[in-house]
């Protein structure tokens, strides 16, 4: 009975000894247990936004059921070309667009992109001539370099292409060879010397600021003119509330505690009874 006591007794130190170790072990020190991982890393720089969109009737552009279903639509588009994952988009009452997502590192970026009436994009010679506008683009992408630029990869419509070719040919048959000038928004983004002829319909042009700029412009390109004018009418920027390497953390050094706890009531209990039952 002796030998008994004394193995529930030693039991009862060990138990009480990692209590205290589990109560004052740093919860960072939980980060490396595979039942954790760091979810505010992987939503680091991220935001929420909700917003609503006003559609406004002008002479241009008339507000109508039709015009309003596509600009919709048109958002949506630009969202997905964003990389933007889930995002919701419905229409509700008044010509209004309301409009909740989740991880967009760059809001300003992400809301200028989707009441952008349309890609403000040209290609110009040294004249000043316009080569090529967004209408001649019929697809686009943005793709990252090794050097870690993000260019922007068009592949032009029939006419654009031939348009193109023409105004490339007509570059390199004089020395020096001419300059063709790329504007976004009506700035000047690059102004490449053109050194051959290029007849295959596809363009490149890198020269962004980041790759949130080349996925705008692709996003605009990609899902055309918007049919109406909408204006942000209500927007709020959050950051979402992740389960951090913290809080779960504390929550698995409660429940380890929790099970102490029952671990030495128990051996307490079952000594109490062995005691008990020694005693005449």
């Amino acid at each position: 009975m002796r030998a008994k006591r004394a193995l529930l007794a030693v039991v009862a130190v060990i138990i009480v000894a990692t209590g205290v170790w589990v109560v004052f072990m740093p919860v960072s020190d939980f980060s490396g247990m595979s039942l954790l991982h760091d979810s505010s890393s992987a939503a680091a720089g991220k935001y929420a936004i909700h917003a609503v969109l006003q559609a406004v009737d002008t002479p241009q552009a008339p507000l109508t059921a039709a015009s309003l279903r596509q600009a919709e639509d048109v958002i949506a588009a630009r969202l997905t070309a964003l990389g933007i994952s889930g995002p919701k988009v419905q229409m509700q009452g008044g010509g209004q667009i309301v409009i909740d997502l989740v991880g967009t590192k760059d809001p300003g970026e992400v809301m200028g992109t989707l009441t952008a009436p349309a890609a403000d994009l040209e290609f110009k010679d040294q004249n000043g001539r316009t080569i090529l506008t967004a209408s001649d683009v019929k697809s686009a992408q943005a793709k990252t370099q090794p050097n870690g630029q993000t260019d922007v990869e068009l592949t032009l419509t029939p006419t654009g292409a031939q348009q193109f070719a023409t105004a490339t040919r007509q570059a390199v048959s004089t020395v020096p060879h001419q300059h063709i000038g790329i504007y976004i928004d009506v700035k000047l983004l690059e102004n490449p010397q053109v050194m051959e002829a290029i007849d295959n319909g596809h363009v490149a042009f890198g020269g962004l600021a980041s790759s949130q700029k080349a996925d705008r412009i692709v996003a605009l390109l990609t899902s055309g003119p918007l049919p109406v004018k909408l204006i942000v009418q209500e927007q709020s920027v959050t950051v979402p509330t992740f389960m951090t390497t913290d809080s779960m953390g504390g929550i698995v050094k409660a429940c380890i505690v929790t099970v102490i706890a029952a671990l030495l009531l128990v051996v307490l209990y079952v000594g109490k009874r062995s005691w008990s039952g020694s005693n005449p």
